[in-house]
């Protein structure tokens, strides 16, 4: 069976099947229609016993029966799942080749079945895709209204870009989209589309392979739906089937992996900007791959590289999947096939499908119509395929997606055509593990934050059993950064962002034996220019119920923030009040009223430009300083005599208030209430001889206590 692709192609598997197809014979004596009439021809020759051999050989358990669905046109070609009308339940996205009427061109549909989150989908709905032989289809919110978008590779162009294009319909929200909007795609017949931000902007972009050119296309969006014109980077490799992004030199740049027409996956490493350069290709351990993914299979934190092998050797039907582990630095090590449980391995997905916190893959069999489990052993190894009936003729995608809600993957399987006739079928296989449901929220140290500052994701897992294990892997943009393990339910990853933009932020939990996974709300993260707020005072230490001034000087490097947007000032938590900047100056005037060291604190708010920060000084505040005189009258005083002492105390703040006691030695005698500062005090019948006295001021709010010196008092006969 020769490949779909290959330069030597004949069209000798178009005979068997020359009445149904006359239309698709014709349009392949141009040399570009072999796939449909080869894949067609493959699918109805298969037998009997290969049916048979779908059905599940162990581990039936995993998955209930497959349940199928029309996908409203012939010949389906891919799959993907996204929420299409933001109810919170994962639907279905198909592309078909044609419509089910008569095709006379460019004709090809994107097909949406709506979930119903009990496992069922609704009819599908059709949307024209803008071109011919849609073949490859993404999601993804290309014009910033936070509503999903649907972009679809267009294998024969459209009447713009009739080489190939990549059409773009942006969703209204409720599952219908507007009419597609094509875009060349830089080359000619592209096969895969991916959507991600790859220069970093918080726009996302397009990434296309185009089969025929040997080349990947990038069209920069510009965050209003459209996109600049494609440039063009080799592929690496020849005839390329499949582009996915992702970071795989942990640098925090998108980079692309590419998987070749032959035996081969190219890594295009990323400068962050928008731009690319080959670092090498691997062999993926079998022959034409025709699709790749992307996860961590043996939990090291970086990501792997799974592909879809259509024949595991040369001369044989089998197909296999090629496992290359990642170095972390964006290269891999060998490969490292395993049986796909058929032939002819046409796609591959990555998921736990059975709870035990190990990656597990889905592998569908085109000519075997079935769909290979294998699963993992945590390690990168994987144990033999348990094959699934896929519902139909032809597997060409698989997707896991949860559609009844109970947390867990199911399977989704996308078939050519039904049996019996060209309409294309998405099985739906429910899994069947039975763990108990978790939640995950997730939570940032601080948002917004500035470029260059430290900033931490915290994963918190709520299960019905208290401690959950395993593992959470966070998603920026839907691209794994990091897979940090489970220690109190919660999950931590700490990162840097070196520019301006919105990062949309998952966790995803991986379940352990008894608690399924879950995913979290997605988290906007909103990174800033970052910005220095130094607080200062007009000095320190003050006295109470002195006015002290306070003045904020937010900086950046990046500019002044705009006059007029305020900082609030604070004391002991409490807000005293906000002041607008001027020149990047904020000053705020407090009386403090008692003696402490108050902390004291300034927040600039920010914008959308310019990130919050904050900054902090420690105001001294002291009571005002006393001075207590003493002096008595008469003196000296005869025996018997009443004696009165008067004891003044002065202060450069407010007039001393309080009590002064008056000591004998060191035996206090009486004390008296201050008025305006005096305080008197008596004393009669003291004995004969000289007496020794002093006064005591005891302090107020505002002033410092204080003695006397010391005043000789004689009394005589």
């Amino acid at each position: 069976m020769k490949h779909k692709f290959s330069r030597t192609h004949s069209l000798r598997a178009v005979l068997p099947f020359l009445v149904i197809l006359t239309l698709f014979i014709t349009a392949a004596a141009v040399g570009q229609r072999s796939l449909a009439a080869r894949t067609i021809a493959r699918t109805k020759a298969v037998s009997a016993s290969a049916r048979a051999a779908a059905q599940p050989v162990d581990g039936s358990s995993l998955f209930q029966p497959v349940v199928t669905y029309q996908t409203g046109g012939r010949f389906v070609s891919a799959l993907t799942a996204a929420d299409l009308n933001g109810d919170g339940h994962a639907d279905v996205i198909v592309t078909n080749i044609y419509g089910l009427g008569t095709c006379n061109g460019l004709c090809g549909l994107v097909g949406v079945l709506l979930d119903d989150f009990d496992g069922t989908l609704q009819p599908v709905k059709t949307d024209d895709s803008g071109g011919g032989w849609a073949w490859s289809v993404a999601v993804g919110d290309v014009n910033g209204d936070g509503k999903p978008d649907v972009v679809v590779a267009n294998r024969d162009g459209s009447v713009s870009c009739p080489d190939g294009s990549a059409d773009v319909l942006l969703g209204k929200g409720d599952g219908t989209f507007d009419p597609a909007v094509d875009y060349c795609s830089g080359g000619s017949t592209p096969m895969s589309v991916a959507v991600a931000d790859v220069n970093q902007d918080g726009k996302p972009d397009l990434i296309v392979a185009n089969n025929n050119s040997n080349n990947i296309g990038v069209l920069l969006g510009n965050g209003d739906g459209t996109f600049q014109p494609a440039l063009t980077y080799d592929a690496g490799s020849m005839n390329p089937m499949s582009v996915i992004v992702s970071d795989v030199n942990k640098d925090g740049n998108r980079d692309l992996l590419v998987g070749g027409f032959y035996n081969k996956v190219s890594v295009l490493l990323g400068d962050g900007a928008g731009s690319f350069q080959t670092a090498g290709s691997y062999d993926t351990g079998g022959l034409y791959v025709n699709s790749i993914a992307t996860g961590d299979v043996n939990g090291d934190g970086i990501p792997d590289v799974l592909a879809a092998n259509e024949y595991a050797c040369s001369g044989c039907e089998n197909g296999s999947v090629g496992v290359l582990l990642g170095n972390g630095d964006g290269t891999f090590q060998p490969a490292v096939a395993y049986s796909s449980g058929g032939n002819a391995a046409w796609a591959v997905a990555v998921a736990d499908v059975d709870g035990d916190q190990k990656r597990d893959l889905a592998v569908v069999n085109y000519s075997s119509n079935n769909v290979g489990i294998l699963l993992g052993n945590g390690d990168g190894t994987f144990q033999p395929a348990i094959t699934y009936d896929s519902g139909g003729a032809g597997p060409y995608g698989v997707v896991f997606a949860d559609l009844n809600g109970d947390t867990k993957p199911d399977l989704l399987v996308v078939n050519w055509y039904g049996n019996g006739d060209d309409v294309g079928l998405v099985g739906v296989l429910i899994n069947n593990v039975t763990t108990s449901p978790t939640t995950t929220a997730l939570t940032s140290s601080q948002n917004p934050q500035g470029v260059s500052q430290k900033l931490t994701y915290t994963a918190t897992v709520t299960g019905q059993h208290g401690a959950v294990s395993g593992s959470v892997t966070f998603l920026d943009g839907g691209m794994p950064v990091a897979t940090i393990p489970v220690a109190n339910n919660r999950a931590a990853y700490t990162t840097k962002y070196r520019r301006v933009g919105v990062h949309t932020m998952t966790a995803v939990y991986s379940g352990d034996a008894n608690n399924a996974g879950s995913t979290s709300p997605a988290l906007m993260e909103s990174i800033m220019d970052s910005t220095r707020t130094i607080l200062t005072t007009q000095g320190s230490p003050s006295k109470v119920l002195q006015p002290v001034t306070l003045t904020a000087t937010v900086t950046s490097k990046f500019g002044t923030p705009p006059d007029g947007e305020l900082v609030a000032f604070y004391e002991w938590g409490g807000r005293l009040g906000s002041v607008p900047l001027v020149g990047g100056v904020a000053t705020y005037t407090f009386t403090p009223t008692f003696e402490a060291e108050y902390r004291m604190k300034a927040v600039y708010g920010g914008d959308a430009v310019f990130a919050p920060s904050r900054g902090g000084v420690t105001q001294n505040v002291r009571k005002y300083d006393t001075t207590t005189a003493l002096t008595s009258s008469p003196n000296p005083s005869k025996l018997g005599e009443t004696v009165t002492f008067t004891a003044t105390v002065s202060s450069a703040g407010p007039v001393p208030t309080g009590t002064v006691s008056l000591f004998k030695g060191d035996r206090e005698v009486t004390s008296g209430v201050l008025v305006n500062g005096v305080a008197t005090m008596t004393l009669s019948n003291l004995k004969r001889g000289p007496h020794t006295f002093f006064a005591t001021y005891w302090s107020d709010d505002y002033n410092h206590e204080s003695r006397s010196p010391y005043l000789r008092q004689l009394v005589q006969k």
